[in-house]
């Protein structure tokens, strides 16, 4: 009865490390298929959000031209006509929307189903936020009322300019229906073959030797805690002690290596953070170097004030906002007063701080929405947003006013007195058209000049 006993320990051993290999390839093998399935599943999302962007940017310049010129009905048949044609293969789209700047939706094309009707409702208002005020293409992935799987995808529409923002509702149903049957297919193939590895350890395990392998266990899970230091040191000369050398051959390069790689690391890091360091420096170096471009682009160097390039983009801006909806603005064009003759008697320098003061007292009279520009030499050019006629010439004639009885201290014995002649236009009674618009003001501007200077005339 002695002899039988190990023999049904190691028989029991054997069943025992056989169901446990089983169930461990069962576990990686469906670990295995469910990482490919999630990453199948991950491209195919991505896929479907790439095509879904690249398909609202090719729409986005045309739109912007329709919300330019308020060209709703033309921007919802072609969104419309974009919804029908699109081939399901390419992307499954349910709508397309357009939202102006404020966030206010405009209009909205698609198939008209219950899904569509209802898509709003599960729309992220942090989405929509992001839609509107991010130059980038956002996305929302949400779950529909019934239970259908939804992407919101966004794009602004701009054309030089930005208009307003397309928004597009897109069904996962598909995709997530394919995911699933992927999902299946991969878990049935793992157990097919977690089956067959089953049984090849259960008929493979014919000779097991429980001292050895036990040895050959702690060593491991010495090693497996991070004692480098485990080794079997057994001495066989069948398989088992060939594993054990092998083992602990293993273990001492393992340990060197590990060694040699902590060495390298360390070394490896200090370079990345000096590299770091580095990086973080020329990084803060261009940032600064690029605010500075930027407001060199769009500021008059001498008087702090934009210059004439911002400015017209201003009011380019502002005549397309009033073809939409009327945003009345009044254009102030100001020219100093004999200013050559200032120069001529004092010099340049004096000149400078005539234009400084009066881009001083532009800053200190005018509002924080309005536009201020030197436009060139001493002309200087003023944007009133939301301003009508009236209250253009009431701002112009204190303008005026405060620079009469300005005082401009410049080293000399007695303070320096300049005036200034101001031409009013405003929008859209005096046009449309920037080219109308500094036509009236000039002529406005020419005005004040034959009748005195020092005047303010619209």
């Amino acid at each position: 009865m002695n002899p039988a006993r190990p023999n049904k320990g190691v028989l029991g051993l054997r069943s025992r490390l056989a169901l446990a290999i089983a169930a461990l390839a069962l576990v990686l093998l469906a670990t295995v298929g469910w990482s490919l399935v999630e990453l199948s599943r991950g491209l195919a999302l991505r896929a479907q959000r790439e095509q879904g962007v690249a398909l609202l940017q090719s729409l986005a310049p045309q739109s912007a031209r329709a919300l330019a010129v308020n060209d709703l009905a033309g921007l919802d048949d072609h969104l419309a006509e974009t919804v029908l044609h699109v081939h399901p293969s390419w992307t499954s789209i349910l709508y397309l929307a357009a939202y102006d700047s404020s966030g206010r939706l405009l209009l909205r094309a698609g198939d008209g189903s219950l899904l569509s009707r209802r898509a709003p409702e599960v729309m992220d208002p942090a989405f929509l936020a992001c839609a509107i005020d991010t130059q980038d293409a956002c996305w929302q992935h949400a779950g529909g009322p019934g239970g259908e799987s939804l992407m919101f995808l966004s794009a602004p529409a701009s054309s030089g300019l930005r208009w307003g923002t397309l928004v597009g509702a897109f069904d996962l149903d598909n995709l997530e229906g394919s995911s699933e049957h992927w999902f299946r297919q991969a878990l049935g193939f793992a157990l097919v073959l977690a089956g067959l590895v089953y049984l090849l350890i259960w008929f493979g395990l014919s000779h097991m030797v429980i001292a050895p392998l036990r040895r050959l266990s702690r060593a491991a899970r010495r090693l497996r805690e991070g004692d480098l230091t485990a080794r079997v040191s057994m001495e066989r000369g069948d398989e088992l002690g060939q594993l054990g050398a092998a083992f602990d051959d293993m273990a001492e390069r393992l340990q060197a290596h590990t060694a040699n790689l902590e060495h390298k690391v360390a070394e490896r890091s200090a370079r990345i953070r000096q590299q770091n360091q580095e990086l973080e420096r020329v990084n803060a170096d261009l940032a600064g170097i690029n605010t500075q471009l930027e407001r060199l682009a769009t500021t008059d160097a001498l008087t702090g004030l934009h210059n004439r390039r911002y400015l017209q983009q201003a009011l380019d801006f502002e005549l397309a906002r009033g073809q939409r909806a009327e945003h009345p603005f009044c254009l102030l064009m100001m020219d100093i007063d004999h200013f050559k003759r200032v120069n001529d008697s004092y010099g340049h320098a004096v000149g400078d701080k005539v234009l400084i003061q009066v881009a001083q007292i532009l800053q200190e009279n005018l509002r924080n929405i309005d536009l201020r520009a030197r436009w060139g030499g001493e002309e200087f050019v003023a944007l009133l947003l939301d301003s009508q006629r009236d209250a253009g010439l009431q701002v112009a004639e204190k303008i005026r006013a405060v620079l009469e009885r300005t005082e401009i201290h410049a080293d000399l014995d007695e303070p320096v007195r300049v005036t200034i002649s101001i031409g009013v236009a405003s929008s859209p009674a005096d046009g449309v058209e920037d080219r109308k618009l500094f036509a009236h003001a000039d002529a406005a501007l020419y005005r004040a000049k034959e009748g005195g200077r020092n005047r303010v005339e619209g």
